[in-house]
């Protein structure tokens, strides 16, 4: 019986591993612009690309929990993406809520490729670019990337954001 016990334990510990990494604790322990500033600063130190990030429409506010952990994953894989694909020396991550839409847009200046590639890839089931697409259509949106030979990179994607998420600057009453 304790062998059983002690399988059981492993499997519990793998699974609980497992789940924590479906939401990274960085985003619980201090929100989407910290957490993507923490990712995009190990990954300037670790690739040597000049990374800048621009939030805005987002002071003081939280998005839903899906929202944060969809926005850090496209950003992570797209970032994974440049590293492994584009020989860049630059790129940019955008944040941005317009409205009820929250934009994300990632820019490098490496080595691009054939969009017709990619979109053969994504049909063939490549990991990378299905689950960024697919994160983003589980909350309504969509995600596009533009990219030709020698012209770098360029990921887009939009997010529909639910009925009630107010950006704290937004709440406020007027002074005027």
């Amino acid at each position: 019986m304790e062998p059983l016990r002690a399988v059981a334990s492993t499997v519990l510990d793998d699974i609980k591993r497992l789940a924590r990494g479906l939401r990274p604790s960085v985003l619980d322990d201090l929100g989407l612009a910290p957490a993507l500033e923490r990712l995009i600063q190990d990954f300037c130190k670790t690739y040597g690309v000049d990374v800048s990030l621009e939030i805005s429409g987002l002071s003081g506010s939280r998005l839903p929990e899906q929202h944060e952990v969809t926005v850090y994953r496209i950003v992570q894989e797209s970032l994974t993406n440049i590293a492994k694909h584009a020989q860049a020396a630059t790129a940019n991550v955008a944040i941005q809520r317009i409205g009820d839409q929250l934009r994300i847009a990632i820019q490098d200046d490496g080595r691009g490729f054939v969009v017709a590639t990619a979109k053969q890839m994504i049909s063939e089931g490549h990991l990378g670019l299905t689950g960024m697409q697919e994160r983003a259509a589980l909350l309504g949106g969509w995600l596009t990337i533009q990219s030709q030979p020698g012209q770098g990179t360029h990921t887009v994607s939009e997010l529909p954001l639910p009925k009630g998420t107010v950006d704290e600057q937004d709440s406020r009453p007027d002074r005027g």
